[in-house]
């Protein structure tokens, strides 16, 4: 039995394109989608839009930007919807369709909605089958299993896209017992899918608003509670600890 041939491509690091991939959560109105969408002063956008967070960017973004609703819809889920797109996206670029030509930024908005999504399809689908005893608001144990590892694949797919990738999500607060107390926070993902998103990506960044002022929160700091990362040799330093008012073009010029 002959071997198949295997083509790898080998490349110097520093040949590698700097594309900025990072989980960006918060509350709701913290300034996350706006973060996002202001990639759209550094060229193209593609917005996955799951949340209807269109209103909170500028019109001077959206001019610059392409839009997909992705939802479990007419017999086709969020799963298959977002594997089009990332299909698309890869596809050489003669045949890649109109909209996914001179993209530049991918974002999902949010990853916290596609994570329900994925889980409410496979319980659709599960409940539409002949015979099948799953109702359709039954949630079963393997359920969380099929969907942890869906949406695994899914934010491994997006990280290795040749673009910028941002993915929003709301926080987890992780609190101690029945108590108030909060011991950890983190973006709203189940903790096993957590855990392995927040190691795909780079950079895990998070935002809050008080008193019309955005912050966003970019190194860890043994006084607060919050989940962040950001990778690199220099960028780390030349971001600092907080950003105050944050836009992608900012950022990303580091």
């Amino acid at each position: 039995m002959t071997n198949p041939v295997v083509e790898v491509r080998v490349y110097s690091p520093t040949e590698a394109p700097a594309y900025l991939k990072a989980i960006v959560y918060g509350r709701a109105g913290s300034g996350k989608t706006y973060f996002c969408g202001s990639a759209a002063e550094s060229g193209k956008v593609l917005f996955l839009n799951l949340e209807g967070g269109h209103m909170s960017i500028p019109k001077a973004y959206r001019q610059n930007m392409v839009s997909i609703d992705i939802s479990n819809r007419d017999g086709s889920t969020a799963f298959d919807q977002m594997m089009h797109v990332i299909r698309s996206l890869n596809a050489p670029v003669a045949k890649r369709p109109d909209w996914a030509k001179d993209i530049q930024t991918v974002v999902l908005d949010s990853g916290s909605e596609l994570q329900t999504m994925v889980l409410e399809g496979i319980i659709g689908g599960k409940a539409a089958e002949i015979g099948s005893k799953h109702g359709e608001f039954d949630v079963w144990l393997e359920d969380y299993g099929d969907s942890t590892m869906r949406l695994s694949y899914l934010f491994r797919q997006l990280r290795a896209l040749p673009y910028n990738v941002l993915v929003t999500a709301l926080q987890r607060e992780h609190k101690v017992g029945d108590t108030d107390v909060i011991i950890r926070i983190t973006p709203e993902f189940t903790p096993k899918l957590g855990e392995s998103v927040c190691g795909y990506f780079d950079h895990v960044w998070v935002m809050a608003r008080r008193d019309g002022t955005t912050t966003m929160l970019c190194q860890p700091n043994d006084k607060l509670p919050y989940t962040v990362k950001t990778r690199g040799t220099s960028f780390p330093d030349e971001l600092g600890e907080r950003v105050t008012n944050p836009t992608f073009a900012q950022v990303y010029s580091l």
